[in-house]
C-alpha cells in the first residue's frame, strides 16, 4: 500500500492537481499511522487538512482531525489530540446539521 501511495504523490506532484494532492496526502497519512510511524503521518495529515481547508471539504477536514488526535494521543501531546478530536467532532455535527436541514428542504419542497 505504502508503495502505491508513494507513487500517488508523485504523480500528484507532478500534476501539481490539489484535489489529487489532498487524497494522496490523506492516504499516505493514514497508511503512516497504521503503520505506527506517527511523526511522518501527522506531516502528510497536516498538508492534506491545509489542502481541505482551501477547498472548503468538511468531510476531509473531519476525518485529518481525528487522525491527527489519534497520532498526537500516541505521541503522548494530549493538548494536540484533544483539540484536533474536538475539531473533528465539530465538523462532523456541523456536517450532520447541514445534511439535515438540506433533507428538511427537500422533504418540504416535495411536500409543497
Amino acid at each position: 500500500a505504502l508503495l502505491c501511495i508513494n507513487k500517488a504523490v508523485d504523480i500528484a506532484l507532478q500534476f501539481n492537481y490539489d484535489p489529487f494532492k489532498l487524497k494522496s496526502y490523506r492516504g499516505k497519512g493514514f497508511i503512516l499511522h497504521d503503520q505506527k510511524d506517527y511523526k511522518k503521518a501527522i506531516l502528510f495529515l497536516d498538508t492534506a487538512l491545509q489542502l481541505a481547508k482551501k477547498e472548503r471539504n468538511l468531510d476531509v477536514q473531519s476525518d485529518c482531525n481525528f487522525y491527527l488526535a489519534l497520532c498526537h494521543q500516541q505521541l503522548s501531546q494530549s493538548d494536540k489530540a484533544f483539540d484536533h478530536l474536538l475539531t473533528a467532532f465539530i465538523m462532523k455535527d456541523t456536517i450532520f446539521q447541514n445534511s439535515n436541514a438540506r433533507s428538511t428542504l427537500e422533504l418540504q419542497t416535495m411536500f409543497e
